[in-house]
């Protein structure tokens, strides 16, 4: 994965790192996702339309956004955590931020995060799907990158575990959709 050229990682930087707040925000560093759409960016900004379209452009072609779906079912794009991460609290976080980029939603990256600590192992998130036996109808699962230590299971459950202002938020977004 090629980077971007000096001029176009400068606008993604400023991008990210805006200080927009409420309804004007830009980029949710605890989701990796840009909040707003490519005009409405152009619009907050006043960064020039061509450049902004150009780099959303270029970083696609470079895999390095992808439209996901988020935790209140919203069409998000996503910056892909391997190319810039920013939770480094949070040891799992990351690879469930990979699989919500490589699965292409927040439910799908849910239930690969609960079948790898259901089974002790770590998944490839790129690849994770059930896989059956017609035959026997045994059920198993994408490629197995490896197993997991009883030390990482167990902080991998407690991380799960931990509530913070960010899951308020976010369980107040999913109860105001399903109501």
């Amino acid at each position: 994965m090629q980077g971007l050229k000096p001029k176009q990682f400068e606008l993604l930087v400023k991008l990210v790192h805006s200080r927009n707040k409420q309804s004007r925000k830009i980029f949710d560093k605890h989701d990796n996702c840009f909040q707003k759409s490519i005009r409405e960016i152009e619009i907050i900004t006043k960064h020039s339309k061509s450049s902004v379209g150009r780099l959303f452009h270029i970083m696609r072609e470079k895999d390095l956004v992808r439209d996901v779906i988020d935790i209140s079912g919203t069409k998000r794009l996503m910056l892909n955590p391997a190319f810039r991460y920013y939770r480094n609290h949070q040891y799992f976080g990351k690879f469930y931020q990979l699989a919500m980029y490589h699965l292409g939603s927040d439910a799908k990256a849910k239930r690969w995060s609960q079948k790898c600590r259901e089974y002790g192992v770590l998944f490839d998130y790129k690849l994770f799907c059930e896989i059956i036996d017609f035959e026997t109808g045994e059920v198993s699962y994408s490629p197995v990158i490896r197993r997991l230590t009883p030390d990482e299971w167990k902080a991998w459950d407690s991380e799960i575990k931990k509530y913070s202002c960010f899951d308020r938020v976010k369980k107040r977004v999913k109860s105001a959709i399903i109501f």
